[in-house]
């Protein structure tokens, strides 16, 4: 059984419009782990204030940039793997297309 033209397009949207609302989920994600990160520094700064002790300061700061750049790669792998399915889900459209000479 072959699909038709019309079903062939509404299968390539559909995808398409949910792999676009799961990248915004995963931009939406990003921002809210960069707000979360920046509250940490913002809080953390308040509490030790000016008479914090340099050593300790600079291993909370060195243990946020770790877990943020481990945030960001694993968002950024997310985003790949996303963008590996939308550029996926228009080769298949395309081939789809072409098989059915449309």
């Amino acid at each position: 059984m072959s699909l038709s033209q019309d079903q062939i397009i509404s299968d390539y949207q559909t995808n398409r419009r949910q792999l676009e609302a799961a990248e915004d989920a995963i931009r939406y994600l990003q921002r809210q782990g960069e707000q979360a990160v920046d509250r940490a520094i913002q809080a953390i700064t308040r509490r030790l204030g000016p008479q914090a002790l340099g050593e300790q300061e600079a291993y909370l700061q060195r243990d946020l940039r770790q877990a943020k750049e481990t945030y960001d790669e694993i968002v950024n792998q997310e985003k790949r793997r996303l963008q590996r399915a939308l550029d996926d889900n228009e080769r298949t459209y395309r081939q789809k297309m072409r098989d059915i000479g449309g």
